[in-house]
């Protein structure tokens, strides 16, 4: 009886019409919008680890005799830490360089005060606080300026922090839009079948029963549904990830790119779509028949 009464209740199980397009288009957007997330959590860690630790001395004055004794003595003060490695005086022609954009051909001309640049790295483990650096630095460089490459990134990691969280808040409300559809499907299948269920009562089915076959049903279908909408996200992730590493070439690239948990993330959602929807089937099947349709 239970297989009659599961193929009156349902159609046969498919990942195609209404109701699967829709749980597949859920969750299609819910794994792109977890790929995206564990894309930027992974990106802000892969430009955070480097950037945390790149620092740079700017020696600002008009004086181009003082400017180069201090960027000297920084130099030097540098190299003599404890923690503070690759301590490298950005030549002028190079600032210039990196001023052109805004400046012009005005950027090379010897008369402008362009501030000397110290580029260094720190240990994070022995170098000395920030703060206590910029007073030794102060003792020998009166015009120097410590710039902090965290701080600098400091903008850019709260924007991702901020895309992260959004991706996150789209993937469950897309998840909850599968959950509602599913019960949606599930009291059009109860009213629909009505005359059936009152069957299956009289003999002697009980309401987990029904529930069950509905449950179960409903869960392949959902499953289903979510392999193929996984299998169009893989092939779309793939052509980004190619594209952004043919983008930013390098350690970079791959360091950005997408993590491994995105592809464990995307081998458990059609599970997890197929668990949510039968979970969400059985309870609404138990709430509607207490009610008795």
């Amino acid at each position: 009886m239970k297989g009659i009464a599961a193929s009156t209740l349902l159609p046969p199980v498919r990942a195609w019409g209404v109701t699967p397009l829709l749980i597949a288009v859920m969750v299609l957007v819910t794994a792109l919008a977890l790929s995206g997330a564990t894309a930027m959590m992974q990106g802000a860690g892969a430009l955070g680890r480097p950037m945390a630790s790149r620092m740079a001395v700017q020696i600002v004055t008009g004086d181009p005799a003082v400017r180069d004794a201090e960027a000297k003595a920084a130099t030097a003060l540098l190299r003599a830490m404890p923690g503070v490695v690759d301590v490298r005086p950005v030549p002028r022609a190079e600032i210039a360089r990196l001023l052109r954009p805004w400046l012009g051909d005005a950027a090379g001309d010897t008369e402008l005060p362009v501030p000397a640049l110290v580029d260094f790295t720190v240990d994070q483990k022995g170098v000395m606080p920030l703060a206590q650096l910029r007073q030794a630095l102060a003792k020998v460089a009166a015009h120097a300026q410590v710039e902090s490459g965290a701080v600098a990134l400091a903008p850019l990691s709260g924007l991702l922090a901020a895309l992260t969280w959004m991706a996150g808040i789209i993937a469950m409300l897309a998840l909850a839009s599968l959950a509602a559809t599913v019960m949606l499907a599930t009291r059009a299948a109860l009213a629909a079948h009505r005359d059936t269920i009152e069957v299956m009562h009289l003999m002697g089915a009980t309401d987990g029963q029904v529930a069950q076959l509905i449950e179960r049903r409903l869960g392949l279908e959902a499953a289903a549904a979510a392999a193929v909408a996984v299998v169009i996200a893989a092939m779309l992730l793939l052509v980004m990830d190619a594209r952004w590493r043919a983008l930013v070439p390098g350690p970079l690239g791959a360091g950005t790119a997408l993590p491994a948990a995105t592809w464990f993330i995307l081998v458990l959602l059609p599970l997890v779509a197929g668990l949510l929807a039968g979970l969400v089937a059985r309870v609404t099947v138990l709430r509607v028949l207490g009610g008795r349709l």
